[in-house]
């Protein structure tokens, strides 16, 4: 048998096969850890059309809510009697901050000018708080909702202004100094009620409105 011959050129590289069955997917990594708080916002409160001012008085504080209000049942002392009709017009909190930068504005039609050019007319806007712990879910004591030192108010007639009957008048106002620290499943909310001196010239009053903000900071 004569000698092997020699080895021949590499012939040239076939067709790329097909891609194979994607691999099953991976175990879901950890959690991560949770974001920063956000950086706040404000809360908005307003009442919708009141139509008889006469109602809206030192006895018979208005919550306000989000376009609607209702009647706060007050004790003696001026406090809120029952927390699921004050809790219906408040704003839980999500993280402990604070809340200041109470801004408020009242517009209202002054049907006549028996007392409002001499006694005047305040309204005075008051935050009210009711903390919720522990904030876990699981039922507890209800905490009472009560008035809070952060508030603001705004006046009509005496001893400002002499105001001509049937005119719309308007009023706004800020308290730029004073804050709440708040925590987490805090609920707030904001009334308004007449200073008891001037009671007799919200009968001077058909038409009126409230609204509010607060600013939310969370810390």
């Amino acid at each position: 048998q004569g000698a092997q011959g020699a080895q021949g050129p590499q012939g040239t590289q076939g067709p790329q096969g097909t891609q194979g069955p994607q691999g099953a997917t991976g175990a879901q990594g950890a959690q991560g850890a949770q974001g920063a708080a956000g950086s706040g916002g404000l809360i908005p409160f307003s009442t919708g059309i009141i139509i008889s001012g006469a109602t809206v008085v030192s006895a018979a504080p208005i919550l306000m809510g989000f376009g609607n209000h209702t009647v706060e049942v007050i004790d003696g002392s001026g406090e809120s009697t029952m927390p699921p009709e004050a809790g219906g017009f408040a704003f839980p909190i999500p993280f402990a901050g604070t809340v200041q930068n109470l801004q408020i504005s009242a517009d209202l039609l002054v049907a006549s000018v028996v007392s409002i050019n001499t006694l005047g007319l305040q309204y005075d806007f008051t935050v009210f708080l009711a903390p919720s712990v522990p904030n876990n879910g699981i039922d507890h004591i209800s905490s009472p909702y009560v008035t809070t030192p952060l508030t603001s108010s705004v006046r009509f007639g005496f001893p400002n202004n002499i105001i001509t009957a049937g005119t719309f008048r308007t009023a706004t106002n800020i308290n730029v100094g004073g804050s709440l620290i708040v925590a987490a499943g805090d609920r707030i909310g904001i009334r308004v009620r007449t200073l008891m001196s001037t009671d007799p010239s919200a009968a001077d009053i058909t038409q009126l409105s409230f609204s509010a903000s607060l600013s939310y900071t969370p810390s």
